[in-house]
């Protein structure tokens, strides 16, 4: 085992195997009877909580976060402005193609494929603005036929900073594109409990999404947001009804709402766990083995 990462040097310990540490993450190999390329376990281990620095120490590349909603005015531009507040220096961007934009910006767009609007242009939108006051370092502004979608999300991911992390607003980013984390953000009404109602376009990404946010927005009667899950098995989606996905309740208008916590810490611990799994990856297959 001598094909490790150029930057560091393993070291032999009497009773894990093999050790190697990069900043403040330490990896672990340990080998079993079988052959070492047969069976190898890697664990990572970190602080709990969102840690910046650390990820900055192990050189994760870019995070991401995408807010997507299953209506227009579901509370998208309102749950990322609480997310942003506890991920300083980000960077945002707001996602829209044809048939979901407003027609000012339809206009802006014409018959282009796309349309990457500067910063500058981006903050005369005013859910742009929101993102920025939000804390965002830099908001982006993405309008694309869907047929220059996929061209306008590299453009658009080009254009954030090396070593910089990205939160984006709008369902047709997980069209193109994976997120660490995908969040979905539902609500009483038309786009709750009849879940039958919602866009077949939007109904695609249910598979993708990572957790689940209730916007009450009201003292509404909670009985639709525990019905929710079941409304999603029976269409069907039993993959969104899962371990794999997280179920939360909070209002991003009411700065008491008791759901609010739990669910930005849900978002921050889902991120640390999938770009440390994203990380562990990737020492892997630098070590020479496959995943």
């Amino acid at each position: 085992m001598n094909n490790y990462p150029e930057q560091q040097a393993p070291t032999e310990s009497s009773t894990t195997g093999w050790q190697a540490t990069r900043g403040t993450c330490t990896a672990l190999l340990t080998e079993t009877a079988l052959p070492p390329a047969a069976h190898i376990t890697l664990s990572l281990s970190v602080p709990r909580g969102y840690n910046a620095r650390i990820w900055r120490a192990i050189g994760i590349g870019m995070a991401t976060i995408c807010i997507a909603g299953t209506s227009a005015g579901i509370g998208k531009t309102a749950v990322a402005e609480m997310v942003l507040a506890r991920l300083p220096g980000w960077h945002a961007a707001r996602v829209r193609v044809a048939d979901e934009m407003a027609p000012a910006d339809a206009a802006l767009l014409a018959d282009a494929p796309h349309r990457l609007l500067s910063p500058a242009s981006a903050c005369e939108d005013a859910e742009a603005r929101r993102l920025a006051a939000a804390g965002a370092q830099e908001v982006q502004m993405l309008l694309a036929q869907p047929r220059g979608l996929q061209e306008g999300l590299r453009a658009m991911l080009t254009r954030v900073p090396a070593g910089a992390n990205l939160l984006v607003e709008g369902n047709a980013y997980l069209w193109g594109l994976e997120a660490d984390v995908s969040v979905m953000v539902i609500g009483p009404g038309p786009s709750g409990k009849t879940i039958g109602r919602v866009r077949p376009s939007t109904r695609e990404l249910f598979p993708k999404i990572t957790i689940w946010a209730w916007n009450t927005r009201s003292e509404s009667d909670m009985v639709e947001f525990f019905e929710f899950p079941l409304a999603l098995a029976r269409m069907g989606f039993k993959e969104a009804v899962s371990n794999r996905s997280e179920y939360h309740h909070m209002n991003p208008l009411d700065a008491s709402h008791g759901g609010n916590g739990p669910f930005v810490e849900a978002v921050l611990r889902m991120l640390e766990r999938r770009q440390v799994r994203r990380d562990s990856d990737d020492f892997l297959r630098r070590a020479g083995f496959q995943c």
